[in-house]
Parts: C-alpha cells; sequence; structure tokens
C-alpha cells in the first residue's frame, strides 16, 4: 500500500470515528419528554477506577495548576525515570500559556522540596503552595467567588425564613463566608474549614436530599471549587514525604504541541442521512425514523454544532500517553497513569483502553466531544497503532449505540466536570471536604 493510500485510509478512520462520536453526542443531548429511559446529568456516578496516593497526588497537582477559568484550560502531567536518576514532569496543557503552567509547576515542586529537606514543615509548606496558587488562580477564583455569592445570597434569603437550628447555623456560616467573598485566600480556606466534618456541611447535605431545590447542589459544588485549593494543597504537602525520591530530583518539562494541521469537522446536515450512514442497522430494525425524532430533540446542539466551526483537538491526557509511548518513556515506580486537573472524556477513556500501552485508566465524566481529536506526528500523519485504536473506538461506540437506541435509553450520566467539588472518590471510598486531606 503507497503512503497516499495509507494516508486516505488513516483520514477515512478518523472521519468515521467522529461519525460515531457525533452521534454518541447527540443520544446525549437528546429531550427526556421523547425516551422511556434517560440518564439525567448529576444522577448516578462516573467511571472511578482504583486509585492510589500517587495518582491522585499528580490530579491534584494539575488541578493547582490549572488556573484559568472555567473549562477554557486542561493541565496534565506524568512523570518519566530517567537513567541519571532524574524524574521529569512531562507536562501539557490545552492553553496558548504553557510558559506560566511550567513555570507555576515548577514554583510548587520547590516548595515541595523543601519538605523532602526539612526546610519546611508539613503546614507551611501546604499554605504556601494554596498561597501561590490561590494568587494565580485569582481570575477563576473571582468567577467562583461571584458564583458563590449567587447562590448565597439566594440561601441566605431563603434559611432567613426558617426557625430550625441547623438551618440557623447554616445560615450564619454563610453570612460569615459572604464578608470574606472579595479576599479571595480567605474565602477559600473558610470554604475548606468551615465545611470539613461541621454541622453547616451535614445541613447540606440533608437540603441536598429533602428539599430538592437545585439551589442546595449549586451552593454545594460552588463552595466545593473554593475549598479544592485547600484541599489540594494539604494533600500534596502531607503526601510529599512518601514520594520523596521522586520529588527531590523533580525537573518539569513541556511536550511539544500538536501541529496545526487539522481541517474542521463538518457535520451532515441531514440527519436521517447521517444516521443511516453510522447506524445502518437502524434500517433494518425498522427505527430509523423512530431514532430520527428522538435525535432531532437534541436541538440546541445540533444547532451549536452546525453553526461554530469544529476544529479537532488532542486533548492533554493523550498528548501526554503519545509522549510516552513514541519516546519509550519509562514512568516513575513503573506506574503508567497520567495526571489530569479534569476527569477525562468518553473518547478520552475510550483511547486509553483500545491502546496497546497498557496505561492506566483514569476517572472519566462520561461526555463525548466530537472535536476530540486523536494524536499525530509533526507533519500531521497517524500512525498504524493510532489508526488500529481508532477503529476499535469506532467499533465500541457502534456497539453502544446499538444498545443504548435499541434500548431506548439516552442521555447520560456524569459529574461535575472537575474534581473540585465537595465530593472526591479514591480507592473505592468517597472523601469530601469533610475528609481526610
Amino acid at each position: 500500500m503507497s503512503c497516499t493510500e495509507e494516508n486516505s485510509q488513516a483520514e477515512s478512520a478518523v472521519r468515521c470515528l467522529h461519525d460515531h462520536i457525533l452521534a454518541k453526542e447527540l443520544v446525549q443531548h437528546v429531550t427526556v419528554e421523547h425516551v422511556i429511559s434517560y440518564l439525567k446529568p448529576g444522577t448516578g456516578a462516573p467511571f472511578k477506577p482504583q486509585q492510589t496516593s500517587w495518582h491522585r497526588f499528580l490530579d491534584e497537582l494539575c488541578h493547582l495548576c490549572d488556573f484559568k477559568n472555567g473549562g477554557k484550560t486542561v493541565r496534565s502531567v506524568a512523570v518519566e525515570s530517567t537513567s541519571n536518576g532524574d524524574n521529569i514532569f512531562w507536562a501539557v496543557s490545552t492553553y496558548t500559556d504553557s510558559a506560566a503552567f511550567e513555570s507555576h509547576m515548577k514554583a510548587l515542586l520547590e516548595e515541595l522540596k523543601k519538605l523532602v529537606t526539612r526546610k519546611s514543615r508539613t503546614e507551611q509548606a501546604a499554605m504556601a503552595i494554596n498561597d501561590l496558587s490561590v494568587n494565580k488562580a485569582s481570575r477563576r477564583i473571582k468567577v467562583y467567588s461571584a458564583l458563590f455569592v449567587e447562590s448565597a445570597d439566594q440561601a441566605i434569603r431563603k434559611l432567613s425564613a426558617s426557625t430550625a437550628s441547623a438551618d440557623r447555623f447554616l445560615l450564619a456560616i454563610l453570612e460569615e463566608l459572604r464578608t470574606s467573598s472579595d479576599a479571595f485566600p480567605a474565602l477559600c480556606r473558610g470554604a475548606y474549614d468551615k465545611f470539613r466534618h461541621t454541622e453547616a456541611q451535614a445541613r447540606l447535605e440533608y437540603l441536598i436530599q429533602h428539599d430538592h431545590d437545585t439551589l442546595w447542589t449549586h451552593l454545594r459544588h460552588r463552595i466545593g471549587r473554593l475549598g479544592s485549593f485547600k484541599r489540594a494543597s494539604r494533600f500534596l504537602a502531607k503526601n510529599t514525604p512518601e514520594f520523596a525520591d521522586v520529588i527531590q530530583n523533580a525537573k518539569v518539562k513541556l511536550v511539544d504541541p500538536q501541529p496545526r494541521l487539522m481541517a474542521p469537522i463538518s457535520v451532515e446536515p441531514d440527519l436521517k442521512i447521517f444516521l443511516a450512514r453510522v447506524c445502518p442497522w437502524l434500517k433494518q430494525q425498522n427505527v430509523l425514523a423512530q431514532a430520527t425524532k428522538k435525535l432531532e430533540t437534541a436541538e440546541k446542539k445540533l444547532k451549536s454544532l452546525r453553526e461554530h466551526a469544529l476544529t479537532p483537538t488532542v486533548h492533554a491526557e493523550i498528548l501526554v500517553l503519545n509522549h510516552f509511548f513514541t519516546k519509550d518513556l519509562r514512568f516513575v515506580n513503573d506506574d503508567r497513569y497520567i495526571g489530569c486537573s479534569k476527569p477525562s472524556c468518553y473518547c478520552c477513556s475510550l483511547y486509553f483502553d483500545a491502546h496497546p500501552g497498557n496505561f492506566m485508566q483514569r476517572p472519566c465524566h462520561g461526555n463525548a466531544y466530537v472535536k476530540w481529536s486523536p494524536p499525530r506526528s509533526q507533519s500531521g500523519t497517524l500512525s498504524a497503532i493510532t489508526v488500529n485504536v481508532l477503529e476499535s473506538m469506532t467499533r465500541d461506540i457502534q456497539e453502544e449505540l446499538r444498545v443504548q437506541i435499541l434500548h431506548d435509553i439516552y442521555g447520560r450520566k456524569r459529574s461535575r466536570d472537575s474534581e473540585t467539588g465537595l465530593t472526591v472518590s479514591w480507592n473505592g471510598q468517597t472523601e469530601t471536604l469533610a475528609g481526610p486531606a
């Protein structure tokens, strides 16, 4: 087979995968009124593989380095053990601030090295890491603070009408935090401290379960976002002694960026034609028209996909995976885990699973993104191994679509897009801000 034919086959595999991802994304965004079984956002639990303290260490480190607003950025890192004894933290950012990201990770590791050399105490190091990260993330925290104030004001108005002692206690805590909304370090510390094994945290959980007002869920999430900085800082400081051999010889390097050679993804305007191509078995099962009608209810998602340029993006953890695999790098302690500031998406999880490199699976929020892209060489080509992985992913999605559509199961189970809420699951256990850090 010629190079031209190989490239054509590879690009065909990419297009076929993108078609299947699009179908999966539409299945996740249909409206509840038209289906029998619907997995509502926020219900159930996303995929949570067994984790170790080292895995969480890398994820928390990435979280503290993810200082841009909302979902604009993802940070990822894995650690190479070199023959000369150095441990290289290979880092990737999906944003254009790689130099700032690299600098901040170096600063955090320097603080942790002080612990290793006993030049700093645990609480002192945790506070230094927290303050560095809060100051770096001030723009992001400004957004979190505004959202917290919005939820807190609504909660304060509602709680003010109650005479229950537990409600009055929660009210007092929220009013106290509310006064710190412009002092970010104090606000973040308060969000952590006031909701760790406290009556306020217990009452908030009670209201979430019994009041059935989404206000309380939003409030918990926003408090968790603010408190996550201290949570992560404490975890890094407390667990650094366990990883002293890795930290003391740590260096940070950036993975080379991907070439920007990928054409935008096009969306077939006729949904029925699209489904007949992606899921030909729908016609054989006489459910093509029915499935088309249901997927048309994902009109907001369809409209967005058709009106915006869909430029493919290689996700951060995939770039790290590709770097370690193509360079044949050795993971520290042979632990093939890749840290990330957010849970992985649906496609990244499938890629990890299908890849022959035996990489450790990551937490996954389950959302499918049609703009997801596989890694490429600097010339823009796809390796034969990557093509095989894409074809395996397509088969997996095809089978999932068959089960979901034929059994009338739509929607998606998901959690918040980042591990910064009150609840984090590690080692099969649930940790809250009230739990160990």
